[in-house]
């Protein structure tokens, strides 16, 4: 039997009884938000079906693409309100299809913010991709904007791990925490075959290249910012150059997931006003501090702390980048990472709960550097000046003093020497409130002179300071 379902909004349920025909008016008005699908069709081919509310058309293939396949047996989430099939990959090929939701002639307006939601499974450890894109890019079969989950760490990973990862979904690639190609994208769940209840914001930008794209898992309440698993620097395909409108879903070689319940709204509400499950945990990473700097080879401790939200919290994981340091069971949550090598970890940590649910916190950089004994040689040969013995001088000393203590140079100069009237052989003598002249011997030079011929008769030479200043005495 082919089950045509509508899906409708938490704020209109309590209306249906007394205004059915706002309920009509709703189901027939292709290219509203909100818009939904929980794929109540037969088992087959999802071409050309034509279930769910607010859609302009019915699903198609994209070229020469194979058709998803349906289920009649949907995916559930712990107080999703779920109905109906879901689409679903047997494994062997690829599968794509389209339908469009809104009209690129008309686009969505610059600072427009739109909600989506769905749910996703991926049963067999094989990396391929699980697409839901809500904006496909124009005739694509695989690329646009959204979600993708694989079991690989990050996008860039050559090999599967044991975990189905959520990433962002940009063009034809993939990104993980920050942004990054070469981040872990979030554990929706600890192992395969377990549905993952998948949120993402569409911000439209007032501004070129600016649109933005935040995805979150397993949340379960509306979210206040934005999510680690964030993208910007986005242009979403929306207008007729670069979009048809159409949501895209794509299923990979034998990844046999699953993808059910797609919603599109205007808001959080729209997208995921049925959940009525408490919030997930939420854990943050309280030491090491970022930026904290160690020597090799050091001991890190690692401490998270958890709120719980009435959920069951299994166990805590500390991670480097993608790789998993260790665990603990119980609070306080505290690992001690010993042997730590040279390297700028990237740590995070990961909580467990309700058996196989799982959050994760943003990472923090710390700094880790060689401790290696520092040698230092001294060679006392090498490189040696001679001193100059012109280093070891007096001022204004007299011959005799030069004479016995054997001094190299003798310096006439100072405040006295700055103010010499040379011809008049006469100094100009400060006192802490007057300046007052000396005795005028009449010979212009003499002491000069004098002071010389004595510190050269001792053996010694003569640096003589010469008045620039332009005050001296007068008689």
């Amino acid at each position: 039997m082919n089950e045509t379902r509508t899906w409708i909004p938490a704020s209109l349920r309590a209306t249906c009884s007394v205004a059915p025909l706002l309920l009509l008016g709703l189901a027939q008005a292709w290219g509203q938000l909100p818009t939904g699908d929980a794929f109540g069709y037969p088992a087959g081919s999802l071409a050309a079906q034509n279930g769910g509310t607010g859609w302009l058309g019915a699903w198609t293939v994209p070229g020469t693409a194979n058709s998803p396949l349906t289920s009649t047996t949907g995916l559930a989430y712990p107080n999703l309100l779920t109905s109906g099939g879901a689409v679903v990959d047997t494994g062997g090929s690829t599968y794509s299809g389209t339908r469009k939701w809104f009209d690129p002639a008309a686009p969505f307006a610059n600072g427009t913010t739109l909600w989506f939601s769905c749910l996703l499974r991926y049963n067999v450890n094989s990396g391929s991709d699980i697409l839901m894109l809500p904006f496909g890019n124009k005739g694509s079969t695989s690329s646009g904007i959204g979600v993708a989950i694989n079991t690989k760490i990050t996008p860039a990973s050559a090999t599967s791990g044991t975990d189905p990862h959520v990433f962002l979904r940009n063009g034809g690639s993939n990104f993980g925490i920050g942004g990054s190609p070469t981040n872990m994208g979030l554990v929706g769940t600890v192992g395969l075959g377990k549905p993952i209840f998948v949120v993402g914001r569409v911000t439209l930008s007032t501004t070129t290249n600016s649109d933005s794209l935040d995805v979150w898992v397993n949340q379960t309440q509306e979210p206040v910012g934005n999510s680690i698993l964030r993208l910007n620097g986005l242009s979403v395909p929306r207008t007729t150059t670069t979009s048809d409108g159409n949501l895209l879903v794509f299923t990979g070689f034998s990844a046999q997931g699953a993808i059910d319940e797609i919603k599109l709204g205007n808001t959080y509400a729209e997208v995921a006003g049925a959940l009525t499950q408490s919030p997930v945990p939420q854990i943050t990473l309280t030491a090491p501090a970022a930026d904290s700097i160690y020597a090799s080879p050091a001991t890190i401790n690692l401490s998270a702390s958890v709120t719980a939200n009435g959920r069951t919290i299994n166990k805590v994981q500390f991670y480097n980048g993608t790789t998993l340091i260790g665990e603990d069971a119980t609070a306080p949550y505290d690992y001690a990472w010993t042997g730590v090598a040279a390297g700028t970890p990237l740590i995070s940590a990961r909580v467990v709960y309700d058996t196989d649910y799982a959050a994760n916190n943003a990472a923090s950089q710390v700094y880790v550097f060689n401790n290696d004994p520092v040698t230092v040689a001294i060679d006392a040969q090498a490189g040696r000046k001679a001193i100059s013995p012109l280093i070891y001088g007096v001022n204004n000393a007299n011959a005799a003093t030069v004479s016995e203590l054997n001094y190299t140079i003798n310096r006439l100069g100072g405040e006295v020497e700055s103010r010499y009237n040379w011809q008049l052989n006469n100094h100009n003598i400060c006192h802490n409130w007057y300046f007052t002249s000396s005795t005028a011997n009449g010979t212009p030079g003499s002491g000069t002179d004098a002071a010389v011929a004595g510190t050269f008769a001792a053996g010694a030479d003569q640096i003589v300071a010469v008045p620039t200043i332009g005050w001296m005495p007068k008689s």
